[in-house]
């Protein structure tokens, strides 16, 4: 049975010619493997990835030019650093064509401390108890 595309257009589309009201879009034999770091530190998005990648990695194997962007999870102090990969950029947001070839991205996140004012950290010293 062949492949089909079911994360773009939706299962159930044809295999071999995948139809949109736009284009058609043949699967690959390339994949866009796509994945995060660390685990927890953000999800990527696109508006072909629907619905999003709830686990990396994952791999898509449709023949089109994926936009992607990284979103960290700031709620746990995460920051986005920039993509790694075949696709290299400190930009949220790449496009990534498999058309010439299988691709492998990352989207790398940092923790980002809690910022502390100059004022709250000598509070922080000057309430310490003393040895």
């Amino acid at each position: 049975e062949a492949l089909v595309c079911p994360h773009l257009y939706g299962v159930g589309m044809p295999a071999d010619n995948i139809f949109s009201s736009r284009r058609r879009v043949r699967v690959s034999n390339d994949p866009l493997t796509v994945n995060v770091s660390p685990a927890g530190g953000g999800v990527i998005t696109s508006p072909q990835l629907v619905p999003p990648p709830t686990s990396y990695p994952q791999t898509y194997d449709c023949n089109v030019t994926y936009t992607l962007t990284a979103v960290p999870n700031s709620g746990e102090g995460y920051k986005f650093v920039g993509w790694i990969g075949d696709n290299t950029s400190t930009s949220t947001t790449i496009t990534v064509s498999v058309r010439d070839g299988s691709k492998s991205v990352t989207a790398v996140f940092a923790f980002k401390p809690e910022a502390v004012s100059l004022e709250e950290a000598r509070a922080l010293i000057n309430d310490r108890p003393g040895p």
